[in-house]
């Protein structure tokens, strides 16, 4: 009963029987005719009754309830592997008295039972009602609940009515990324950067030493170059960039090549740099920075760096996508993309790169983006494991990667799989 495919379809109404007495008739007759021969009234008995039975099973009908079902959820919108605390309620809306009724819940196809079990078997008198509660994790996106199966039989247990029954209350819940902030986060080294700033080429009062020039009249005193003074003995002040809001593309790996996992149970690769980029983007965006967003696919999703509500509103949509996981489209060389990442990209922008780097090709891409004077950052989700030979080969190959990309001037977090993102933040080496 709790088999999908056997379910019956939305509307239709299923009477079966379940032969549970099958083959009393046949031992009656045996029995009777045993009875008789011995003149045993005893055994005559029994047969009748084995008689009664067999034409009870094939007379027996089942009750015609009248069930409400409520469903209702914790939590409409979670984040990915968060589970989600499902509640059913059965009502028995009839006079009739259901011996033995049961629920069982049309769960997500996406989604898998965590706690618990989406099914009940009671007994309900008129007026009464059974709640079953269970938890389950989703897939990221939106995961639409089927009508449950509500199945009674006869007091017998011989023959059962099986029906869908559409249930009030909530239909589906939505996995998205979390727009929450990290505390760290991981830009390259530049003065007042990671505060959500960064400075200009235009002289200024600001916190970046820029020119010492000379002392004119009006100058504060805090900022008349000593040291200057002490080596030339004439004044001089210090001039200092003034500053302005950084500019930060998060570029996210989502081709074919990145729809790696350790295992189908657990997120891909490329669902977890989503939610890095939309964690990211929460981050830059509370702190004043302008950010855009780039998808490294056949697509080359672009969402131009900015600032605001519906520019948040945009960001949201893009990485909410339920096709930027699937991974689809053609391989291409992603080096490619530099040259069109640098044209779209504002003056003096720096990238975060989000992928797994499984090959040489995404290592050249960072390189080439570094040598065309975007500073770049890459943070890297790890989806190696250690389980076979094989295995260990590729993570020593992308450990490599990794350290070819530091030595390159690159700034590179290593995100395991078995640790927070803001953790591997925090302990990623610059």
């Amino acid at each position: 009963m709790t088999d999908r495919e056997g379910w019956p379809a939305v509307g239709n109404v299923e009477v079966r029987r379940l032969g549970r007495w099958d083959g009393v008739a046949g031992l009656a007759l045996v029995g009777c005719a045993v009875g008789v021969f011995l003149r045993s009234p005893g055994i005559v008995l029994a047969a009748a009754v084995g008689l009664a039975l067999a034409g009870y099973q094939r007379l027996a009908t089942p009750p015609h309830p009248s069930v409400s079902i409520e469903r209702g959820v914790d939590d409409r919108t979670v984040e990915p592997g968060d589970p989600v605390s499902v509640t059913l309620t059965a009502h028995n809306d009839g006079q009739q008295r259901l011996t033995d009724l049961r629920v069982v819940d049309g769960v997500p196809a996406s989604a898998v039972v965590v706690d618990g079990a989406p099914a009940c078997r009671t007994s309900l008198a008129p007026g009464d009602s059974t709640t079953q509660t269970y938890s389950v994790e989703t897939d990221r996106g939106a995961a639409a609940f089927e009508p449950p199966l509500v199945a009674t039989r006869d007091v017998g247990g011989v023959v059962e009515r099986a029906e869908r029954v559409a249930a009030s209350g909530d239909a589906a819940v939505e996995c998205a990324p979390a727009f929450e902030p990290v505390d760290h986060l991981p830009l390259r080294a530049q003065t007042a950067l990671d505060a959500g700033r960064r400075t200009t080429d235009d002289s200024g009062s600001g916190v970046a030493f820029q020119v010492v020039r000379d002392h004119q009249p009006g100058d504060p005193r805090s900022r008349i170059a000593w040291r200057h003074w002490a080596r030339s003995g004439e004044l001089a002040t210090v001039e200092f960039q003034p500053e302005r809001a950084a500019t930060v593309v998060l570029v996210v790996d989502t081709r074919p090549e990145a729809q790696v996992a350790p295992n189908p149970a657990e997120p891909t690769a490329i669902q977890r740099s989503v939610d890095a980029a939309a964690r990211l983007f929460a981050t830059l965006d509370a702190e004043g920075s302008r950010i855009g967003i780039a998808t490294l696919d056949d697509e080359r999703r672009w969402l131009s760096p900015g600032r605001g509500r519906s520019h948040r509103a945009r960001a949201h949509d893009l990485l909410t996508d339920e096709s930027l996981l699937s991974g689809s489209g053609d391989s291409f060389d992603p080096v490619d993309s530099a040259g069109w990442l640098v044209d779209l990209a504002p003056t003096r922008s720096q990238v975060i790169v989000l992928s797994p780097l499984v090959e040489d090709a995404i290592e050249r891409f960072c390189v080439r983006l570094e040598s065309l004077g975007v500073p770049v950052t890459v943070c890297s989700p790890d989806p190696t494991t250690t389980g076979s030979t094989g295995c260990r080969l590729a993570r020593l190959e992308r450990d490599r990667r990794l350290d070819r990309l530091r030595e390159a001037g690159l700034a590179v977090v290593d995100w395991p799989r078995d640790q927070p993102l803001q953790r591997a933040l925090q302990e990623g080496k610059r």
